[in-house]
């Protein structure tokens, strides 16, 4: 191992909404520990639960990163352009406490996952996203040009942007097109937490539902899955996607199990090729379960989150994955998806590190 690795102090900060930024950034924390860096972590929330699990040798800083709420009754995008003022509060006070942490904790690297604050002259500074042409809803559509602008904007402020998708797959359809970006754009390949198994575990279950995401979005979601595995009736496990201290659920169905949080080797056990997987269509989710190669999945966008709809609609034309609406839901007896192929085992993410650890100039 080359000696000046050793010396790189490397700050990983993935956005805390849901827990997929946490989790894709599992394969980049892996690939910085074969480099033997000196590995600091910032997250909160869920993501931190999931990365002190996978990493619990590593320190954490905190960082304050922006906290959305997803309203039950209002659209989306009005919501988070209400709360587009706390955005780039949030993308100050994230610069300026970055600025202090450098100096203190003698970071030499950051990487980022969707958080646009954390970037600085003084170091080299990655940022990870598959959203670079984002996608605006209905009407909204004629300040697409704007929001992309923005967006860039703030990309550009980093050394480089990874893009974890690959040019053969191309998951991530057109929402990681990357005109107009100045700085180098790398595709990492998938990042997933997850490694294909070759054992084919007993079913225990015929559908698991997974949820994550912001409140009252995730709460909303839970509420309308207890009442469609209810009538469903067959064996089924709800993963909440939180930590145990949030209330409980009552009132659940005989035929459902309920998990606050679940860790992969038991997901991995769990997702026999005949259950039926229904979650959310992020993109996380979508690289978790492309290589793991489960391809008995029902997606249920985010309602009124374009991007989730997005790669929902784009996965199905694909792949031929089903997903329905949150408020039409209702489970089917058969789904019939399939991912393929194996280009998704092809991966940059070893010589994307290793090249951006040869210097720590931005």
């Amino acid at each position: 191992m080359d000696e000046s690795f050793k010396k790189a102090r490397v700050l990983v900060a993935p956005l805390n909404w849901g827990m997929g930024h946490a989790t894709r950034c599992i394969p980049v924390i892996e690939e910085l520990e074969k480099h033997e860096c000196d590995i600091i972590l910032s997250a909160s929330g869920t993501g931190k639960l999931i990365l002190a699990d996978h990493f619990p040798n590593l320190p954490f800083v905190h960082i304050p990163d922006i906290e959305i709420r997803y309203g039950s009754h209002l659209p989306i995008w009005l919501m988070m352009l209400n709360q587009s003022a706390k955005f780039f509060r949030t993308y100050r006070k994230e610069h300026y406490q970055l600025s202090k942490i450098i100096t203190n904790e003698k970071i030499t690297h950051v990487i980022s996952d969707n958080r646009y604050g954390l970037y600085s002259k003084k170091v080299k500074c990655a940022i990870i996203t598959h959203q670079i042409n984002i996608q605006t809803p209905g009407f909204l559509s004629i300040f697409k040009p704007i929001v992309n602008t923005i967006s860039k904007r703030f990309i550009n402020k980093f050394s480089e942007c990874w893009i974890p998708d690959n040019e053969e797959i191309n998951l991530s359809g057109k929402l990681s097109k990357s005109d107009s970006i100045k700085i180098p754009v790398y595709l990492s390949g998938i990042l997933s937490r997850f490694k294909r198994s070759a054992e084919i575990s007993q079913k225990k279950y015929d559908a698991v539902a997974v949820l994550s995401g912001p409140e009252p979005s995730r709460s909303a979601f839970e509420k309308k899955i207890i009442e469609e595995l209810g009538v469903y009736g067959k064996p089924s496990l709800l993963v909440r996607g939180v930590s145990n201290s949030l209330d409980p659920v009552f009132n659940i169905p005989d035929n459902i199990d309920v998990r606050s949080l679940i860790t992969d080797a038991e997901l991995i056990k769990i997702l026999h090729p005949d259950t039926l997987y229904i979650g959310r269509s992020g993109y996380s989710t979508l690289m978790d379960l492309l290589v793991l190669d489960h391809s008995k999945v029902l997606f249920v966008p985010t309602p009124g989150q374009t991007e989730q709809e997005y790669l929902a609609r784009n996965i199905s034309a694909k792949f031929g994955f089903p997903f329905q609406l949150q408020n039409e839901l209702t489970i089917p007896d058969k789904v019939n998806g399939s991912w393929k192929n194996n280009l998704h085992m092809q991966t940059s993410l070893p010589k994307l590190v290793t090249n951006f650890l040869r210097s720590n100039k931005s």
